[in-house]
Formats: C-alpha cells, structure tokens, sequence
C-alpha cells in the first residue's frame, strides 16, 4: 500500500471517529422540543421527497401502502374511531406542506376530519380494488395525508384493511407502529396525549444542535465522493416503453444452513450480515459491468437517537457506497477492507 494510500485511509478514520464522537455526545442530551415560534422547516430527506412529488404530482411512487386481511369479526366504527385517535397524536398525520420563499415548511392543524373509507366490490375484486385505492395521488397542500380504506367483497369474500399515506409522513418501521397504534385505539387502550418527541421537534433538533458537525459530514462525503463516480453499464440495460415509476418486488430466502454460514462469516470478518450481502452485491455489478470502481446506494436508519427508535416519520438516509475493488486481494482481505 502506497503512503500516500495509507495517509488517506487514516485522515478518513479520524473524521468518522471526530463524527461518531460529536454524535454519541448528541444523543446523550435530550432532545427538546421545537420552539412554536420556530418555523416546521422539512429534514433533507423530506425535502428530497418533496422535490420528487412537486415534479410529477399525479404519481403513486411516493404512496406508502400497508395492508391486512380481516379475519373474524370487525367493528367499522370502532376502527374508524381509533383511526381518528391515532392521527390526533401526531403532528405529522395532521400536517400539510407549502412553499414560503426559499423553504418548505410542514403547516400543522389543530385537527382533521379523518374516517374508514368503508368500499363495497365485487367478489373476487378485493385485491385489485385495494391496488387501485393505493395508487390514489395526495395533494400535499390539502388534508388528510393519510387514508384507511376497508374493502369488502359482496357475499362475505375477503376483506381487507389498507393503510395509505404519503412518504412524506412515514418509513416501512413507522407503519407497524401505527398499526399498533391502531389496534391499541380499538381496544381502548391508547393513551390520546401527544407522544415526544414528534418529528418537527427532530428535524429542529438535527439543524441546530451542532451545525458544524453537520458540515464536516458534508465535507467528508464530497471528498468520499470526489471524482464523482460514473455510470455503471450493465449487459441488460435498455429503454423500456412503459410510462411511469413501474417496478417489482422481490423477495429471495436463505435455508437455515446458508443464513448460519452467513452469520459465521460475519463474525469472522467482523462485520455484519447486511454488509456481506452489500458486499456480494458489487461483487456482482464487478461481475456484470466489468468495472473495479463505482458506487451504488443503500437506505440506512437514522434513528441514533433514543429518544426516536419510535417515533413516527421518515428516518432514513440513502448513502451512496463508493467501491474500488482490488482483483489481487483474496475476498477476507477485501470483505475487511470494504
């Protein structure tokens, strides 16, 4: 390894463990709460997600979607009142997003008019009615950002509960927590105060509580980044003629031998599971694109303070992982040093 490498390598190790520092003293204060005379200005990643909408505001892509089937019996008013108790709790289900000259800024309402949207169908229909209601765009100036839909199929077919609301509001780990919520409010056992903190007091705290720290992450990723890395071309891109944000899940499981192997593997690297997969991911677009250095992208939780591991909101980062891979270093050596 060249000096020139190595003096690198540690000037990067000094700035992650000054940032991790400032950090872990952060997260020992508590986290206060917004002044009401300060503006609700948007986190980045909400202004992210803004941008996103205002530019194609008839698209479903940022609707987030949770459904359930009912099974057994199922109260309609009951539900449709602990809906309303669950959305009075939080700031953010009570809020709207506007402009104001350079800014984007969350208004919060004293309340909303929320219900069960309560749809008869056709059987067999349940699912594709479900689709249909998700897909549905919000107005991001106009209440409510969240809806509750009950889709029953004629006949006493299936039944389904749909909980959709913008990505504005919400991640994948906020949505179990309102269904919990909302089980809790049906049956009555939902305290109505407001939980603590809520995410406008979380997107104040994150702008003020060490702004400098805040840069010097800045600083540390444009240098992490710099030269920008390029396009990667992989043998099976092509333009497709389909309109919109189309996609598919999907979903791949280990046997109990392989996930055990993946966990020793871990261990012995000193690493995580998920860094391994991430590791075996560019391994593949090495494979594919035949190119040693790029990046690709990774949401990770932001969640470091105690204070939020619950709250209700957007708490995540995609950070892009910049890569070099190294063709004359075995995988241990490269598994550590990625």
């Amino acid at each position: 390894m060249s000096d020139s490498t190595s003096d690198t390598r540690v000037e990067r190790l000094r700035e992650a463990i000054r940032l991790k520092k400032a950090s872990a003293s952060a997260r020992r204060e508590s986290l206060p709460a917004r002044p009401l005379e300060a503006p609700a200005r948007l986190d980045e990643l909400q202004r992210g997600i803004w941008l996103a909408h205002t530019m194609d505001p008839e698209s479903p892509a940022y609707n987030l979607v949770s459904a359930c089937r009912v099974r057994g019996e199922l109260d309609p008013v009951a539900v449709d009142t602990a809906f309303a108790r669950v959305v009075a709790r939080h700031r953010l289900l009570r809020s709207t997003f506007a402009t104001d000259g350079g800014d984007v800024l969350q208004i919060i309402h004293p309340d909303v008019s929320v219900e069960l949207d309560r749809i008869q169908t056709e059987p067999g229909c349940a699912v594709e009615t479900a689709i249909a209601v998700a897909k549905r765009p919000f107005d991001l100036e106009t209440l409510p950002l969240i809806r509750l839909h009950l889709v029953d199929e004629a006949g006493g077919g299936e039944r389904l509960l749909v909980l959709v609301l913008h990505h504005l509001l919400s991640d994948e780990r906020s949505l179990a927590g309102l269904w919990r919520e909302l089980a809790a409010a049906v049956a009555g056992e939902l305290d109505a105060a407001e939980p603590a903190p809520q995410y406008d007091d979380w997107a104040y705290w994150r702008r003020t509580v060490d702004p400098e720290a805040d840069a010097g992450g800045l600083d540390f990723w444009r240098r992490r980044l710099d030269p920008p890395p390029g396009d990667l071309e992989l043998p099976f891109d092509r333009s497709v003629d389909v309109e919109g944000p189309r996609g598919r899940l999907q979903t791949l499981g280990l046997d109990d031998r392989v996930a055990e192997r993946l966990r020793r593997f871990a261990g012995a690297t000193g690493t995580t599971p998920f860094a391994i997969g991430a590791f075996a991911y560019r391994q593949l677009l090495q494979r594919l694109a035949g190119e040693d250095s790029f990046a690709f992208a990774t949401p990770v939780s932001t969640r470091s303070h105690p204070s939020v591991v619950g709250m209700l909101g957007a708490v995540i980062n995609p950070v892009v992982v910049p890569t070099a891979i190294d063709e004359d270093r075995t995988v241990d050596d490269e598994m550590r040093r990625f």
